[in-house]
């Protein structure tokens, strides 16, 4: 599994909304869809808090992946006592189920951000969506 960031895809219109070309890519099988454009700052951010909600303390727990300009919801479950998370799409035809270890899941997670925010830098982008996603950097060293 590896989350897709376009970094020349970035773009801040005149209202401060910043779109990317961001998407999970499951060994081919591209969520929600090959070359997706979306809202990259905030569902990042939503990403991180969904993730967060999976560390494992010896009970089952589940969180769901959002996106804004597409209906899809990516579910990810994790059993108790268990590091593999299981990513399900069961209205997806066909349906979508695949197994990821969570510290992959959260080393694809800590590689976006810092390619985010170093595109972001580059571009001089700046707002509040940014703010929202720069909170994350603490929790990861910064290394492309």
């Amino acid at each position: 599994m590896r989350l897709i960031f376009e970094p020349d895809s970035l773009r801040q219109n005149e209202l401060g909304t910043v779109t990317a070309t961001i998407y999970w890519d499951f060994g081919g099988h591209h969520y929600p869809a090959y070359m997706h454009r979306d809202f990259a700052l905030v569902v990042v951010d939503w990403w991180m808090q969904a993730v967060g909600a999976l560390y494992n303390d010896g009970q089952e727990h589940s969180a769901v992946v959002r996106f804004m300009d597409t209906s899809a919801v990516l579910h990810l479950k994790m059993e108790a006592d268990s590091e593999q998370v299981t990513c399900f799409d069961e209205l997806r035809r066909p349906s979508l189920q695949e197994q990821v270890e969570l510290s992959e899941l959260k080393a694809q997670l800590e590689k976006i951000v810092t390619q985010i925010l170093y595109a972001c830098q580059q571009r001089q982008i700046v707002g509040p969506n940014l703010e929202a996603l720069q909170k994350w950097q603490p929790c990861f060293s910064l290394r492309d």
